[in-house]
């Protein structure tokens, strides 16, 4: 059953026989431009039309699809089973005349108690810290700042050799962030490694 159109041009129509039609059926023997509506069991229908026209062209069909017109027939649009009608709130502002409209605020706000994701919301969960040493299993390379093969005007200057690799002269390389002191290891900063866990236990939890 199709939606309920606002039609101004309308016919309620019924059965010869009495016996239930399908609404989509109809439709397709009075005019696939019209909107027919189940008033009654099946047995009685109201058809929409866009104008006088097309309901006089429906009319001269009905003999033909089994129905007949309801001289003086009720043709408001029953509401669809288990809709209510629309109550607009007490507050609620007119739009008609305007093209737009802001929605005012009610008068009083409620709040809520905040729910807070460290421990302390619930008397049966933990809060804390937990401190480990992480291992990594496979090389890792956690980018810090750019550096061109052959150039020495950094802290540490990338080489053109690695491991019997050759690189290209000028080549742009991805180099980690390194301690001032011994051979300059690597380090991980603490930002990274934050943000990888708190994805990975946002993931678990």
């Amino acid at each position: 059953m199709p939606g309920k159109p606002d039609k101004q041009h309308r016919i309620r129509v019924r059965t010869l026989d009495g016996r239930p039609r399908d609404w989509n059926k109809l439709k397709g023997q009075l005019g696939a431009h019209l909107d027919v509506i189940d008033a009654k069991a099946k047995v009685e229908f109201i058809i929409c039309g866009v104008n006088e026209k097309q309901i006089e062209q429906v009319r001269a069909k009905l003999q033909g699809a089994g129905l007949e017109a309801i001289n003086g027939g009720d043709t408001t649009i029953p509401p669809a089973p288990g809709t209510r009608p629309r109550v607009p709130p007490s507050n609620a502002q007119s739009f008609l005349r305007k093209p737009y409209g802001f929605v005012a605020l009610p008068k009083e706000l409620t709040t809520s108690v905040p729910i807070w994701h460290d421990g302390t919301s619930g008397n049966d969960a933990l809060s804390g810290e937990i401190r480990f040493e992480i291992e990594t299993l496979t090389p890792l390379l956690v980018g810090w700042e750019r550096g061109q093969v052959g150039g020495f005007d950094s802290d540490w200057p990338v080489p053109a050799n690695v491991e019997g690799a050759q690189l290209a002269n000028n080549k742009s390389v991805l180099c980690p962030l390194r301690a001032p002191w011994g051979e300059r290891p690597g380090i991980i900063p603490g930002d990274s490694l934050k943000g990888l866990l708190r994805h990975e236990l946002g993931a678990l939890l």
